[in-house]
């Protein structure tokens, strides 16, 4: 009996596995896979790098909406509903585009998933410092 020796095994074969199913070290293993087929790998980078971004999102939108909250001197519960939406909305559209860039090569991958964060972290900042004290 003879064998063919070949470099790959079975679970490289295997297809449809989801990028959301694949763990970080799983889709970093399979980025290094691509580009060593000589593909750039662009989406699945982009990826990688929103599952680290994406975690920090709850206290980013946070960082906005306390100062937003204690600048907000009159208004009823409904008002602070409509508003805290708005925000989140907000950081839902500039975390997507960002990722479309990044998709499109218009920003690296790393900006790109770090986009809505970015700009969320400025504008918290910048509530935050006029705030009255």
């Amino acid at each position: 009996n003879k064998f063919i020796q070949i470099p790959e095994n079975p679970e490289s074969f295997t297809k449809g596995v989801s990028m959301e199913l694949m763990t970080y070290k799983d889709l970093k293993n399979y980025i290094d896979k691509l580009k060593q087929h000589g593909n750039d790998a662009l989406k699945e980078r982009v990826f990688l790098y929103s599952k680290i971004s994406m975690p920090f999102a709850n206290f980013i939108v946070l960082l906005v909406g306390i100062p937003l909250m204690i600048m907000m001197t009159s208004g009823n519960i409904l008002t602070g509903i409509v508003f805290s939406l708005i925000v989140s909305f907000g950081f839902r559209v500039l975390s997507v585009i960002g990722i479309s860039l990044g998709n499109g090569g218009a920003f690296p991958p790393i900006l790109s998933a770090w986009f809505g964060n970015i700009i969320f972290i400025c504008l918290g900042v910048w509530l935050l410092r006029r705030i009255d004290t």
